[in-house]
């Protein structure tokens, strides 16, 4: 990092506080334009998560109380984080959760 030679210039306090006011507002600023945007999640009602897992709601509903997917409850209404039941399809790719087997289960660890 090169420095800059420093002059010393009569100021008073407060443009003294000015100056230093400005340049943290540039450098704020500069920071904020070279933000990225963050990405807003999407959430799913009940109907939309299962059509989505090509599972029936029941089977949605039993697996949400038995851990595997994650619902928030919002008023009335149970949400699902479409990142979240990404996820968990990731982590179930050997076996469906809808009760149709294509390949063996994870073997259990605690028989490990």
């Amino acid at each position: 990092m090169q420095s800059e030679p420093v002059m010393m210039l009569p100021l008073t306090l407060t443009e003294f506080r000015a100056q230093i006011r400005e340049a943290i507002a540039e450098e704020l600023e500069q920071a904020a334009s070279n933000r990225k945007p963050t990405e807003q999640a999407k959430y799913m009602t009940a109907e939309q998560a299962a059509e989505f897992l090509k599972i029936g709601i029941t089977t949605l509903r039993t697996s949400t109380t038995k851990g595997l997917f994650t619902g928030y409850r919002v008023g009335s209404r149970v949400l699902y984080k479409q990142s979240e039941l990404e996820a968990a399809l990731k982590r179930t790719d050997q076996y469906s959760i809808g009760g149709k087997k294509r390949g063996p289960k994870p073997k259990n660890q605690a028989n490990a």
